[in-house]
C-alpha cells in the first residue's frame, strides 16, 4: 500500500510534465497554422495577379477571379481574428485558473463562468479560414483553367 502512495506523486509529476509539453505544442501549431494560412492566402492572391499580367492579359470569367479573391481575403481576415481570439482565450483561461486557486470565500463572491467561449470561437475561425482558402483555391484554379 505504501508503494502505491509513493508512485502517485511521481505519476502526477509525469502527467503534468507531459501535459505542459502538449500545451506548448498546441500553441506552437496554432501559431504555425495562422502563419501558413496568411502566407498561402496572400501568396495565392499575388500569384493570381501575376497570372493576369503574364499569361492572361485579357482574362475571361473574371467573376471567378473576383470570387476567389474574396475568399482569399476572407481567409486572411478570419485567421487574423482567430489570432486575436486566441489572446482572449488565453486571458480567459488564466482567469479561470486563478479563480480555481482562489480561497473558497473569494470563489463564492466571484460567480463568473468557468466556460471559455473563446476556445470555440477560435476553432470556428480556424476552420472557416481553411474553408475560405479551399474555396478561393477552387475558384482561382477554375479561372486559370478557363484562361489558359
Amino acid at each position: 500500500m505504501a508503494k502505491a502512495n509513493e508512485e502517485e506523486p511521481l505519476e502526477r509529476e509525469v502527467y503534468l510534465e507531459e501535459r505542459k509539453m502538449l500545451v506548448h505544442l498546441e500553441e506552437t501549431m496554432s501559431v504555425s497554422f495562422g502563419k501558413y494560412m496568411l502566407t498561402l492566402s496572400s501568396g495565392a492572391f499575388g500569384l493570381s495577379i501575376l497570372f493576369i499580367k503574364q499569361i492572361a492579359p485579357s482574362p475571361i470569367y473574371t467573376c471567378w477571379l473576383i470570387v476567389s479573391w474574396s475568399f482569399f481575403i476572407l481567409s486572411m481576415l478570419t485567421i487574423i481574428l482567430s489570432l486575436l481570439g486566441s489572446q482572449h482565450s488565453m486571458q480567459k483561461a488564466r482567469q479561470i485558473l486563478d479563480r480555481r486557486l482562489s480561497p473558497p470565500s473569494e470563489i463564492k463572491q466571484n460567480k463568473q463562468s468557468d466556460r471559455n467561449c473563446w476556445n470555440v470561437a477560435v476553432t470556428v475561425l480556424n476552420w472557416a479560414s481553411f474553408a475560405f482558402f479551399i474555396l478561393g483555391s477552387f475558384f482561382i484554379m477554375s479561372f486559370a483553367i478557363k484562361n489558359i
